[in-house]
């Protein structure tokens, strides 16, 4: 398992099996495909640090890009979104 912090134009890698990310949700709509094309088939996408007013788009960018939910946690000004793709 590696660690990295920094941005996507940075990372080489592609097919990893488990992404994490914990960003505003703006930010996660604009990298979505980037993120997207980075996730092996099946792998598990954990956004977290999503102001829940960013929360349904979020979702709804990561479901066009063919993830499916899993759960979503609401707290109180804050979501996480566990997603995974198909």
């Amino acid at each position: 398992m590696e660690h990295f912090c920094g941005t996507l134009d940075r990372v080489e890698e592609e097919n990893f099996d488990f992404i994490l990310a914990n960003i505003y949700g703006d930010i996660l709509i604009d990298v979505a495909k980037d993120l997207a094309s980075r996730a092996a088939d099946n792998a598990p996408l954990l956004l977290s640090g999503v102001l829940y007013e960013y929360n349904f788009d979020v979702r709804q960018a990561y479901k066009r890009l063919g993830f499916e939910e899993k759960k979503n946690y609401m707290l109180d000004e804050f979501s996480t979104v566990l997603l995974q793709k198909k």
